[in-house]
């Protein structure tokens, strides 16, 4: 069986997916919401091959919401995040957890930064959440963090660079890598 698209795991339901594209955040919540049920039901039924076959469009899927600026919709796309990954979570491989948390934390770290406190808190409770999962654990997601780190120090770091253009770099840099630090101490306590 080849993977479905998102198109053809939310198949009766296609408004939602045009509601996600309106500028009217009441509404692309509500799509939201109604995409988590039908997703309950899909994942309700799951195995581990259908399972595997789910991880990439709801990956996308996933991807795109935590982009929304609106607070309440970056939230509730939070929400929706946590129930996929602990839906899904029990029948992945480690190398499927690792592919799908490390497409994940790069984007609620970077978030973070520009985010409001409650958008913080928020997104730190969800990163402990994956830390505590049985099938998760504080290992792969310290590990999708120092990727992030290593991938920002290869950006900031480029041979042909001179030492202000460097420093300027890390300046750019510095909230987002401090985030970074900071989801590490906290995943040590």
């Amino acid at each position: 069986m080849s993977q479905p698209s998102i198109r053809e795991l939310l198949k009766g339901h296609e408004e939602c997916l045009s509601q996600l594209k309106l500028p009217n955040s009441k509404k692309r919540m509500r799509a939201i919401v109604e995409i988590k049920k039908v997703i309950q039901k899909k994942i309700a039924q799951v195995s581990t091959s259908s399972a595997r076959d789910l991880l990439e469009p709801l990956s996308l899927l996933m991807r795109q919401l935590l982009k929304d600026d609106n607070n309440e919709v970056y939230l509730e796309s939070l929400n929706l995040l946590k129930f996929i990954v602990a839906s899904l979570a029990p029948h992945l491989t480690a190398l499927d957890l690792h592919l799908m948390m490390g497409s994940f934390i790069g984007v609620i770290v970077n978030n973070t930064v520009t985010g409001t406190m409650r958008i913080r808190m928020a997104s730190d409770k969800v990163i402990i959440f994956f830390a505590k999962n049985n099938n998760i654990g504080s290992f792969i997601v310290a590990k999708e963090v120092l990727k992030n780190i290593e991938r920002i120090n290869k950006l900031v770091v480029q041979p042909t660079m001179s030492k202000k253009e460097i420093e300027e770099e890390i300046e750019q840099r510095k909230q987002v890598l401090v985030r970074h630090y900071g989801i590490l101490q906290m995943l040590v306590q």
